[in-house]
Order: C-alpha cells, then sequence, then structure tokens
C-alpha cells in the first residue's frame, strides 16, 4: 500500500470516527450533568442563612459567622423521617458535615440561643449548656438542677468530655475570629455534628428575629417557627409605618455606647440598634457611618458631637448614675445625662444576672420597638409595659 494512501485511509478512519464520536456519544459534562440548585428557604431579612435544594438533598447554608468574615459554611440536613429515599450523594456535596433532623437532643454554647428556643417551645431539646450565669429564664435555670443539664464551658474552659458525655445530635456554637475563644475548628475536627450561627451579626431587628425559621427548620417546627415570625413581623411594621407619621421637628437625637480608658465604644451606623432607633422615630447620631458593629471614637470627639443629643441609650454595664460618673466624669456636659434621659437595657435579669435583652427581646422585635418609641415619645402607644429598658436614675 502507497504511503500516502495509507495516511489518507487512517484520516479518513479517524475522521469518520470522531463524527461517530460526535454524534453517538455524550460529552463528560452531559453524562453527569451537576446538580440544579433550589433555593427553598431564602429569608426576607436575614442575610446569613438560606436552605437549598440539590438532587434532593436540603443543603444549609451560613454565611459571615464571625466579624468581618465572607466566609459560608455548609452542611446536609438529613430528615430522619423520610427514610433512605434520597438518591446517592452527588460529588459537590461529598465531604459536607451532615446533621439529622429534627434535632431531639442539643448542646448549646451560647444561652442567645434559649430564647429562639422558648417561643418555638422546644427548651426541653437542651441538654447541655456553655454557663448558666448568662442564663435570664428563670424557669429553665431552675430545670438545670431539676433535670440535670450540665455546664460544659466554651473557649479554652471547654470540656469536650463532659459534652460528649451528653451525647448531642447537634451542638450551636458561634465564633468571634479570636481562636483562644473559638471552639468550632476543635469541636469539628473531633466529629462533633457542630453547627455555627450568625444571628448576632445580623443589622437589623427583623433580620435577627428571622432565625426563628433556622431553629425552626433544625427542630422539626418550621410552620410553627414561620407563623411566629409572620406574628411578629406584622406588628414590628404597624408600629414603625405610625411612627413615621411624626413631624421631623418631632425626632429626637439619639446616641449610644459608653467611655473606657479615652475612648468611646458605639454602637454603628448599620447595625441593630442604629436601625431600631430609626424605626422608633429617632435620629441616630452616628447614622451615616457604615459600621455594623462597634463604633470606636476618642472621648473628646464623643463630648463634642453628643453634648445637646437629647436622648443616650446602652451606657455600658452601669446600674445606675453613681457608677457612671466614677467611671468617667465628663459625661455631666452631656444634656441627657443631665435632664435624665439615659436608658439601660437591664431591667429583666436571671438569676445570676444574665440579661433577657440577649435573648427575650431578639425574638420580640415588635416589644422592643415599642419600649423605643414610648422612651423617645412618651404617650405615643398607651399602657406598654416595660420589659427591657428603664432610666438609669431609677435603681
Amino acid at each position: 500500500m502507497n504511503k500516502k494512501f495509507a495516511i489518507a485511509v487512517l484520516f479518513l478512519m479517524m475522521l469518520l470516527g470522531g463524527f461517530w464520536a460526535f454524534f453517538y456519544a455524550s460529552p463528560p459534562s452531559l453524562q453527569n450533568p451537576a446538580p440544579k440548585k433550589i433555593p427553598i428557604l431564602i429569608p426576607q431579612y436575614a442575610k446569613n442563612f438560606s436552605v437549598d435544594s440539590l438532587a434532593g438533598y436540603r443543603v444549609l447554608s451560613v454565611r459571615n459567622t464571625m466579624p468581618r468574615s465572607n466566609e459560608e459554611l455548609r452542611w446536609i440536613l438529613l430528615d430522619s423521617t423520610k427514610g433512605s429515599e434520597l438518591a446517592p450523594l452527588p460529588e459537590v456535596l461529598k465531604g459536607l458535615p451532615v446533621i439529622h433532623i429534627p434535632v431531639k437532643r442539643v448542646a448549646i454554647l451560647s444561652t442567645t440561643y434559649l430564647g429562639y428556643m422558648k417561643r418555638l417551645g422546644i427548651m426541653d431539646k437542651v441538654i447541655a449548656i456553655s454557663e448558666r450565669k448568662y442564663i435570664s429564664d428563670s424557669a429553665f435555670y431552675s430545670r438545670i438542677d431539676s433535670v440535670g443539664i450540665p455546664s460544659v464551658g466554651s473557649g479554652p474552659t471547654i470540656s469536650v468530655e463532659a459534652l460528649f458525655a451528653s451525647k448531642p445530635d447537634l451542638v450551636l456554637d458561634f465564633a468571634t475570629g479570636a481562636s483562644i475563644y473559638d471552639d468550632f475548628p476543635r469541636l469539628q475536627s473531633l466529629s462533633f455534628p457542630v453547627v455555627l450561627t450568625a444571628e448576632w451579626l445580623e443589622k437589623s431587628p427583623l433580620a435577627k428575629a428571622e432565625w426563628l425559621k433556622f431553629f425552626g427548620l433544625l427542630f422539626g417546627c418550621e410552620a410553627r417557627a414561620d407563623s411566629l415570625f409572620v406574628e411578629s413581623e406584622k406588628r414590628y411594621l404597624e408600629v414603625r409605618d405610625l411612627v413615621k407619621k411624626l413631624d421631623k421637628h418631632q425626632i429626637p437625637r439619639v446616641f449610644t455606647g459608653f467611655p473606657m480608658a479615652g475612648t468611646w465604644y458605639a454602637s454603628g451606623g448599620m447595625g441593630y440598634t442604629a436601625q431600631l432607633i430609626r424605626d422608633a422615630g429617632g435620629e441616630y447620631l452616628w447614622g451615616e457611618d457604615t459600621t455594623s458593629s462597634v463604633l470606636t471614637m476618642p472621648l473628646e470627639k464623643v463630648i463634642n458631637e453628643a453634648k445637646e443629643a437629647d436622648f443616650w441609650l446602652n451606657p455600658g454595664s452601669w446600674r445606675n448614675y453613681t457608677e457612671g460618673i466614677a467611671n468617667e466624669s465628663r459625661i455631666v456636659m452631656f444634656k441627657a445625662w443631665r435632664e435624665n434621659r439615659v436608658y439601660q437595657y437591664d431591667l429583666s435579669q436571671g438569676p445570676e444576672g444574665g440579661l433577657d435583652f440577649y435573648e427575650g427581646a431578639v425574638v420580640f422585635p415588635e416589644k422592643v420597638l415599642l419600649e423605643l418609641v414610648n422612651i423617645l415619645h412618651p404617650g405615643f402607644f398607651k399602657d406598654v409595659r416595660f420589659r427591657w429598658y428603664r432610666n438609669l436614675s431609677n435603681l
């Protein structure tokens, strides 16, 4: 056979083979297409969690799990009530941690979760806590002793042995970014079923409250969580819209925070407290700030900017005027101080001083808003019973 003819025949065979492969063989990308992500829970206000469906699997995503972090963590949620109906786990989900729901036994490493769980009626699921001294709910505080709920600590004091002995289906935890206090990496490496939350980093009252849906999902009471949130949202928006009708000259100027060693620590202009003040008919002094967590400023700057403001909210941990003056004598320069318009959120406390503001207030944003409206606009609503805020001059 002529060499040129042989080459021509070989080329023709390769060409025909290519056409055969093109028309009759599926490309690799079509043989195993990536499963389509279908959103099944996209919160309206909360930005830090969502739930999608992938190949029939529910996947929980939690974002911004610590300050100044855009990290996203994911977990597969397997519903134990549905048996083994799911398709084989797709490649894109392999390696993700699995949480079995509905959760029956949970260890909580922050007492702030108790507010969500109490409103959903699932506090009996808690089988271990971090530290009892931060608990504000007196009934649950008593339950700790009556049923023997252990305190396992947190951060450098956490007892992995005590946590393991409690046999949790789930450990709920949070992260600050300070490695000495963050338990998540260690617990994850020891194969604990641990989920990080980021509700405390949400930027508005309704966003924090919407984490009721997160707890409803994990504990099998989604319908109840949805219903309770809708109830709070409706009332919150009704109050906010009524306050919006105030004339501009009726809007008081408000500042927050406390001094420490010459530095003032205040709520950022894009955070929870700033939004609450705006919705309550107040003008937040640092509302143009783009910080969502803590804003720090020199004390002299704050005295200059806030000396004529009408109200002062959240003055650190001070319990009375005497403690305030002992901490920083220059606060007498604030008009709000001289006119007794300083308000603290420690009215409701637990047996060891745990503040209900970090438990109950989070899941009742409409009630917090009502209190703040009646602070900034006394008598705007009748018969408002205060649960969290009090005038600092009143012991």
